[in-house]
């Protein structure tokens, strides 16, 4: 716990901002949803149906391969490419846009699914969305909080004074590791969810379809 609060406490306000900056991705997608034309709903809607109508089919996927692919984008390109952009000073702008991309993702596609659909397609939109993400969202946040934050004590240390240095990068060796246990510390909740993912939510879809039938 005391490590918990020591870390929350020097970072509570890039927190703040992470959150932020998710939360106003998530409106700025879900207003996007609602803004299309109707044809264009209508379109989307009628391929969401599609995949609730064949959920069931899920588990004839192989689990294997649908968590080897979760890995690769969530783990890899998300995860691991917020920490190598964190280790630039100027890494901070990227940083705030994939977490601007990512919420405007989860905002557009819950609007999708609290449009006007039927009572089960919404539950088994649900069902198939929110059991990773769970895990996932709160992956990309703690994995964007160490980038971020060391991204900016990279920043400070390189305008300090030249005087400054040798204590500078003590610091520097202390918030990389810091930032490095965290960003894996998010690899591994984000390979949770692909499990999740690849063996959870295929079977509870099949039951869940079968229930609804």
């Amino acid at each position: 716990m005391g490590f918990w609060r020591i870390y929350l406490e020097n970072r509570w306000h890039v927190l703040v901002l992470v959150v932020f900056i998710l939360l106003v991705g998530a409106i700025a997608g879900a207003g996007w949803a609602l803004t299309l034309p109707e044809d264009e709903l209508s379109s989307l809607q009628e391929l969401l149906e599609s995949f609730h109508q064949s959920a069931w089919q899920a588990t004839g996927a192989a689990p294997a391969e649908l968590f080897r692919q979760g890995v690769k984008y969530d783990v890899l390109r998300t995860i691991g490419l917020l920490y190598l952009i964190g280790l630039s000073w100027v890494g901070a702008p990227l940083i705030l846009l994939m977490i601007f991309a990512r919420g405007f993702a989860l905002g557009f596609t819950a609007a999708i699914l609290v449009t006007p659909l039927s009572w089960r397609g919404l539950i088994v939109g649900t069902a198939a969305l929110l059991p990773q993400n769970l895990l996932l969202v709160p992956a990309v946040v703690v994995a964007a909080v160490a980038s971020l934050h060391f991204s900016w004590v990279s920043l400070a240390s390189l305008l300090a004074p030249r005087k400054e240095w040798r204590g500078e990068e003590a610091e520097i060796r202390r918030q990389f590791l810091a930032a490095t246990a965290m960003v894996l510390l998010a690899a591994g909740m984000a390979t949770l969810a692909n499990l999740v993912t690849a063996y959870v939510t295929p079977l509870l879809l099949t039951v869940l379809t079968g229930w609804l039938a």
